[in-house]
């Protein structure tokens, strides 16, 4: 953050200038207002599939169920109960009392249409993989659905209950853009409402107070509230400071710092299950080499020293998960025999030696810009044993592009594993064709292994193997959990979410 803008934060804290009359204004209309770094022109989690827009989308839109990330259970909300018919089919018995906000009723009709445009292989869409696999959508009467996939799916009943909402058909089955549902309608089954879409001016949803008290794991507790587009950081700071705004997500660490000292404003850390990785070109995808020599990987991590990098660098330090792998503990099939190896410089100077780099070398290193920090720390660190990074951050779209096309020789990002937390839906995020810098036919074969196993004991024990040998191997070197950070004025306050731990839904925001 710039001098100035630290100055600002600084005597606006002295004055007492952050907007406590504007946000006293928003209290007696019972409405906050969110700032988000997008400008959207849909509230559609399939088309758009960003954090910002799950925020919304998981109080507007209906599920066939929630998964209790507390007690590790599922939890009904349309579908009153279901049953596995074979290792392939899943019955549903979809609730009769359900209306969706525009007044129509929720059948099986609406579990069909959508289900069967997403799988539609002519759609494309991103992470078509989340769909694809359903073979059929059956509708046995007018409460009750079949979904049937292709081959066993072990985490079939995790990915409908955190990936699948559901639109009205009468309104879905007219639109000549299936897309544009959640611009012109945006119709849901759940707690809140949507009043109004604008791309510049954000989204406003309002409480549905007739559905509030029939799914109480989706909490409603403010009347309104408005998403407000503000791509900067620094704007979105003044924003807060100003009384504009009442929420900014993922400040920077040394705003959030302020913000904490401030009377005026707190700052709450959640456990999302962020992980913050750096991935390594073990397969030889891009133009630069070295990271095909397993001795180099091992150098970079020996080099980093994860704790002081933590501590420094992320928000939230002190409750962020340190994880041996990429997996978490709470990632449910989640498990590893191995750690990664301890900071060691010398011995990272060792195996460059051995590597036949005793004067290491220089490369480009590729940072998600919203993690500039922690890779400058990286970059500092591996320096000083003679790997020389030049650091650059492309838009997150560009870097992805590149990416699949396997000019990454180093990434270092975040992946939300909780956004559905099977280690599963994490293998897949990892070895997918695109995002595979491995190239390694073994954890290939065991990640086909875990896809098809029902048994969870039996699939922990794949992924354990699969983690062991992503660590021995040093693929990709699991830097810390991300918590999110969410700095707010002191007027509001984070409820607990009853089902999640992981998210903060817009729902759970509530006054103080």
């Amino acid at each position: 953050m710039s001098k100035q803008l630290m100055t600002a934060l600084v005597a606006a804290a002295a004055v007492g200038v952050f907007g406590a009359a504007p946000a006293t204004a928003q209290k007696s209309k019972d409405q906050i207002n969110i700032a988000t770094q997008q400008f959207f022109s849909a509230l559609d989690y399939y088309h758009d599939p960003s954090i910002e827009t799950l925020l919304y989308a998981r109080n507007v839109y209906g599920w066939l169920m929630a998964y209790d990330e507390y007690k590790g259970k599922f939890v009904p909300e349309l579908a009153k109960s279901w049953k596995r018919i074979n290792s392939t089919t899943l019955e549903f018995e979809l609730r009769d009392d359900v209306t969706f906000s525009n007044g129509n009723k929720f059948t099986a009709d609406d579990v069909k249409a959508t289900l069967d445009y997403l799988k539609n292989p002519k759609v494309r869409i991103r992470f078509k993989s989340r769909y694809n696999w359903i073979k059929e959508v059956e509708k046995l009467g007018p409460y009750k659905v079949r979904i049937i996939g292709k081959k066993i799916n072990s985490s079939d009943l995790y990915t409908i209950a955190y990936r699948y909402h559901f639109f009205d058909h009468t309104v879905f089955n007219k639109l000549e853009n299936k897309s544009d549902y959640g611009r012109v309608s945006a119709a849901g089954t759940s707690v809140y409402k949507a009043l109004s879409i604008d791309r510049n001016k954000g989204f406003l949803v309002e409480r549905r107070d007739e559905t509030a008290k029939m799914f109480p794991h989706r909490l409603a507790n403010i009347k309104r509230i408005q998403s407000v587009p503000i791509i900067d950081r620094q704007a979105q700071t003044a924003a807060l400071m100003t009384g504009a705004v009442h929420a900014i997500r993922n400040p920077s660490t040394d705003q959030a710092q302020i913000f904490a000292a401030n009377p005026q404003t707190d700052v709450t850390y959640i456990q999302a299950k962020q992980l913050l990785y750096l991935t390594m070109d073990a397969a030889g995808r891009s133009k630069n080499k070295m990271f095909t020599d397993k001795r180099v990987r091992l150098a970079v991590a020996k080099a980093i020293p994860r704790e002081a990098i933590i501590k420094n660098f992320v928000p939230g330090a002190e409750i962020a998960e340190r994880p041996n792998g990429i997996c978490f503990k709470k990632n449910v099939s989640c498990g590893s025999s191995t750690k990664i190896p301890a900071y060691d410089p010398a011995g990272a100077k060792r195996l460059l030696a051995e590597a036949g780099y005793p004067n290491g070398f220089d490369f480009l290193m590729t940072v998600n810009g919203n993690y500039a920090e922690v890779g400058k720390a990286v970059a500092g660190e591996l320096r000083k044993v003679g790997i020389r990074a030049k650091i650059e951050f492309p838009p997150p779209s560009t870097a992805k592009k590149r990416r699949g096309r396997g000019e990454l020789t180093t990434y270092l990002a975040l992946y939300p594993t909780f956004t559905e937390p099977s280690t599963k839906n994490i293998m897949n995020f990892f070895l997918s064709r695109s995002r595979n810098y491995n190239g390694d036919a073994t954890l290939k074969k065991l990640w086909k292994q875990a896809s098809v196993e029902p048994d969870i004991y039996k699939r922990t024990q794949i992924h354990s193997k699969l983690i062991d040998r992503i660590n021995e191997e040093m693929y990709i070197y699991p830097i810390s959990e991300m918590p999110t950070t969410w700095a707010h004025t002191s007027k509001v306050k984070i409820a607990r979410d009853p089902v999640s731990f992981a998210m903060v839904a817009v729902g759970d925001w509530t006054w103080k």
